[in-house]
């Protein structure tokens, strides 16, 4: 469900070496992160 239906007109999949520019900050480091292994979470 969309909450914001003017701020997203729609929802896509892209390999992770093949993302879009620009990318958003934040979601660019949880990228980073996630494919350095470095997963941070609840022990």
């Amino acid at each position: 469900m969309v909450m914001e239906p003017d701020e997203i007109t729609e929802w896509r999949w892209f390999e992770l070496d093949k993302l879009p520019k620009p990318t958003f900050f934040p979601s660019r480091r949880i990228i980073s992160n996630y494919k350095h292994k470095r997963i941070y979470g609840p022990d």
